[in-house]
């Protein structure tokens, strides 16, 4: 996660000194050091709470009322956990207020909570007093805590201070801006974003047009959001006007958040944005008290508040920054900076959509995301739009899918070259390939690539790249892998990938493959979703191992969402490229009474496809990139292999000198794999349900085989 962003340091600085002025509003007084008796927190800061629960007596574990608070089965710290192994780390976290708050301060409890559940002992100090901090901080190091957190912006100080006397523990802030090029890392949400993509779907969402925010205090970045907020929905619909925001000066005033969305409900108002950390529970309050009026949540997932009008929440993912901090802290790759975070870093993230939220908006609010982490649509400081390519349609989606993951990559001293076995516009392997490649372009790298290579003609190839000053070179597919070994000896200062193979050395060769069966098994529960009579097939290309294990994976997890599904027909055609013989597999197939196919043969693909396409009423699932173009009507969704994705982080790392040069097994988890868009005629159950499998898949609460067999399933459970 290191993405530096050193133009917003100079800006957020410049509001600090005003939010100061109102820091006692976010808690109240705690212990002077954690082996003391606690003090109690000010009647604000226990305000959701009446009496918020103290400090524990020794700071070495959180106290009751604070272990009971959030659960253990918090979805965000299942969501990050499994990616780091945290035995033999102790981590402590200090809050300003509850955390049991429905905001900020709960939101940081529940990532302490994962950074638990990858094995890390924990403590936690709340309702921290400002006065306190350095010697709370100074306690929890002198204990042997080797990563201490402080949350929030007022923390900068009193970390600045504790990380120069204690060199050998390394120090955290989220939502400031202290560092030291040593051990303090900090972490500051981008601004704008997420209102921006909260307002596309207000615009759909409000009735009559009118929409207004409640917010917390005006400070930039709250500002921020509700700027975009309103840009945005403007964009969708032309005729909203003035959008406005009422700021109740409190985090915490649940009555005075309450008594303002209800002015602005009075005055017309049908959707409101409400971005005041705790506070929000009176906002949210109003709308379920007039009963029409929809509401956005922030900061967490807050639609239990009220389940029928929060369309949904802006989560503030400080599990998953807390994850991958102390996993490059442990990895010692970490960069000792300020790093701005958002939709890009998973560090936002929104909650699920509401029931009566339509397909077509959700689907505008994730191409809306993409865009914004692309670079497509641009954001300055404020909340502007200074760039919109998306809704101007002046780059293509095929370019914009290049620049997913390029947006903060800086590759213009690399000179990297690709070879593919295959063509590169062949809708499949080699062309996601390519598309990886223009990635790294869109990056500023020098690129080059040739396309049907022969195996006796690969390592020559290889060698002339790298005789030409390329310094990357790669090789896509495990039939590189002789030649990219032996050219990685011949050439040891220039980086080598191989893509499909396990190909390594230790040195300067490194390989990906993609995991074993986690794709199938998702698109098999979307099969048991969608087969109208549960006979359901494949047809695949070759039958090599990982193939076999999706297919197998498909039809497990498609058993689950429908036992009475029992046989399911795999055609394997022999042919990466054979479109007719796929097709004509699939039509058998159809013949037999299959009402969907997974279709996983490559280029043939089309083929199968093809079939389903004019049987016309037959759905397909697609593998290796979006392949929905080829029936609109009818492919559900595809399996996309993000050789993108892989290739600018194996490149970041590179330029970094953090890479491991060995063999990498990727997918849902590193985004190597997701899912292209649903089709319109999933339902929201379903499409939900998918997702919901693949961030399980991704967290290890459902584990496979290399056969594509359930090992664990505690998911389902």
């Amino acid at each position: 996660m290191s993405f530096k962003n050193k133009r917003f340091l100079f800006w957020l600085l410049s509001s600090l000194l005003a939010i100061a002025l109102i820091a006692a509003q976010c808690g109240g007084a705690a212990t002077p050091a954690p082996t003391e008796e606690a003090a109690q927190p000010t009647e604000e800061a226990a305000a959701p709470t009446e009496a918020a629960a103290e400090p524990t007596e020794a700071a070495a574990e959180p106290t009751e009322a604070a272990a009971a608070a959030p659960t253990e089965e918090a979805a965000g710290e299942e969501a990050s956990a499994a990616e780091g192994d945290f035995s033999g780390l102790k981590v402590a976290m200090l809050t300003s207020g509850p955390i049991n708050d429905e905001g900020w301060n709960q939101t940081a409890y529940e990532g302490l909570k994962a950074v638990e559940a990858a094995g890390a002992e924990i403590a936690n100090t709340e309702n921290v007093a400002q006065a306190d901090q350095l010697d709370l901080i100074r306690s929890y190091a002198d204990q042997g805590f080797n990563i201490i957190i402080g949350h929030g912006f007022e923390y900068g100080d009193a970390l600045v201070a504790a990380a120069e006397e204690y060199p050998e523990v390394s120090f955290i802030q989220i939502g400031g801006i202290a560092e030291n090029g040593k051990n303090l890392v900090s972490y500051v949400f981008r601004p704008g974003e997420g209102g921006y993509a909260a307002g596309i779907l207000a615009g759909y969402m409000s009735p009559t047009g009118k929409i207004g925010g409640v917010g917390a205090v005006e400070i930039p970045t709250i500002a921020a959001d509700f700027n975009a907020f309103t840009q945005a929905a403007k964009t969708v619909n032309p005729e909203i006007g003035e959008v406005p925001v009422a700021y109740t000066g409190s985090w915490v005033d649940i009555p005075k958040a309450k008594e303002a969305a209800i002015a602005q409900i009075d005055s017309g108002v049908d959707l409101i944005l409400a971005n005041g950390d705790n506070a929000n529970v009176g906002a949210i309050e109003a709308a379920k008290e007039n009963g029409k009026v929809y509401a956005i949540g922030w900061t967490r997932d807050q639609s239990h508040l009220a389940p029928e009008l929060v369309l949904t929440s802006l989560e503030q993912r400080v599990d998953n920054i807390l994850i991958e901090a102390i996993t490059e802290i442990k990895a010692g790759t970490i960069e000792w900076t300020n790093h701005l975070v958002g939709f890009a870093e998973k560090a936002s993230t929104f909650a699920p959509f509401n029931k009566a939220v339509p397909e077509e908006a959700v689907n505008e609010v994730n191409a809306v995301i993409e865009a914004l982490v692309s670079g497509q649509i641009q954001l300055d400081d404020n909340g502007n739009v200074i760039k919109d390519d998306y809704h101007t349609g002046e780059t293509s989606a095929a370019e914009s899918e290049e620049g997913a993951m390029a947006a903060d990559a800086d590759f213009s001293n690399l000179k990297v070259a690709m070879l593919t076995s295959g063509p590169i516009n062949d809708e499949g392997w080699n062309q996601t390939a390519y598309e990886g490649l223009k990635a790294v372009e869109a990056a500023g790298a020098e690129i080059a690539n040739t396309e049907n290579v022969a195996q006796a003609d690969q390592l020559d190839l290889i060698r002339s790249y790298a005789d030409q000053g390329f310094n990357v070179i790669i090789g896509h597919g495990f039939e590189f892998g002789d030649a990219l070994t032996a050219a990685a000896e011949e050439y040891p200062e220039v980086s080598f990938i191989q893509i499909g193979g396990i190909a390594e050395n230790g040195k300067n060769l490194v390989s990906y493959v993609f995991r074993a069966g986690e794709a199938g098994y998702a698109a098999g529960i979307l099969a048991g979703y969608m087969s109208p009579t549960g006979k359901i097939g494949g047809v695949g290309a070759v039958e090599i191992p990982t193939i076999a294990a999706d297919f197998n994976a498909f039809k497990q997890a498609a058993q689950v969402v429908n036992p009475e599904i029992t046989d399911v027909p795999v055609a394997y055609t022999g042919s990466w490229v054979d479109i007719p013989k796929a097709k004509e597999a699939a039509i058998a197939q159809i013949d037999s009474g299959v009402d969907l196919i997974m279709a996983n043969g490559d280029n043939a693909n089309v083929g199968a496809i093809e079939a389903a396409k004019e049987n016309g009423k037959v759905y397909a699932i697609g593998w290796t990139r979006d392949q929905s173009h080829l029936a609109p009507e009818l492919v559900l969704t595809s399996v996309e292999q993000r050789v993108d994705n892989i290739l600018i982080e194996a490149m970041k790392e590179i330029g970094a000198g953090s890479i491991e040069w060995k063999n990498h097994v990727v997918g849902f988890a590193e985004q190597a794999q997701t899912l292209a868009p649903f089709n319109k005629v999933v339902p929201e159950e379903a499409a939900n349900e998918v997702n919901a499998v693949v961030e399980a898949l991704a967290t290890g609460k459902i584990v496979l085989d290399d056969e594509g067999n359930v090992v664990t399933d505690d998911y389902h459970k």
